[in-house]
């Protein structure tokens, strides 16, 4: 692409990111913007994604999946998207990998998202890892398998505490994807699932999601913990 092109199109891409939330929502309302979008989308973005450009690819992808300033095209954006999976994008293979989940576009496969979520997983990417861990503690495409799932949940909390280093307390609760890596690690420890059952531990992952009574009753009761829990729903 000519250096001018390329000046044009990144411009444009800056315009999508731009309008990313809201007006691209409410299309109907603004015609100014969807002319503006179906000349970009024409001019620029499919070129682009003619000569492989990446980021016109992912820009083009959200176009034919929600139908900005293009006819809605879900077959055009999986193809896109695995394009984008295979050059080695994480977020793109976890898209893979909801789409087989999901049988969106295609044919449902736990299987094939299992294997695209841990191409993601291999990375190092979080989100991947914890769909990994998730898949392996539910048995979702996967043999299950609790030791396995510990691995990974354990290595999603550690870029947590990676990134967050410099954070105030030990509490993660404020992270709903990070609670769901600590919850479960709690329940492995109480419960010796693919780890020796370790009440201590258990208790130490329960303080980190921030329910700091349920670790003191597990301190204190053991496996007997919940016959005291006044939040217990039964």
């Amino acid at each position: 692409m000519k250096p001018n092109h390329q000046s044009e199109l990144d411009t444009f891409m800056d315009f999508c990111q731009e309008h990313w939330n809201d007006p691209f929502h409410n299309l109907e309302s603004n015609t100014e913007l969807i002319a503006k979008l179906e000349e970009g989308i024409q001019n620029l973005l499919l070129p682009a994604c003619e000569e492989g450009d990446e980021n016109a690819m992912f820009w083009m992808a959200e176009c034919y999946d929600f139908g900005w300033g293009i006819e809605p095209d879900e077959q055009k954006a999986f193809t896109l998207r695995r394009k984008l999976a295979d050059m080695g994008h994480t977020d793109q293979q976890i898209n893979m990998g909801n789409y087989y989940r999901e049988g969106d576009t295609v044919k449902r496969n736990p299987r094939a998202a299992f294997c695209w979520y841990m191409r993601a997983a291999k990375q190092g990417d979080w989100y991947g890892q914890l769909l990994v861990a998730d898949c392996y503690f539910e048995g979702d495409g996967v043999k299950r398998d609790y030791k396995e799932a510990v691995k990974w949940y354990e290595s999603v909390v550690a870029q947590f505490d990676n990134e967050h280093s410099d954070r105030v307390d030990d509490e993660m609760g404020e992270d709903l994807y990070i609670l769901t890596a600590v919850n479960r690690l709690a329940q492995c420890y109480s419960e010796g699932l693919g780890v020796k059952k370790d009440l201590e531990k258990a208790a130490e992952w329960y303080d980190k999601t921030g329910n700091h009574k349920y670790a003191e009753l597990i301190r204190t009761y053991g496996d007997d913990a919940d016959e005291y829990d006044p939040d217990r729903p039964w």
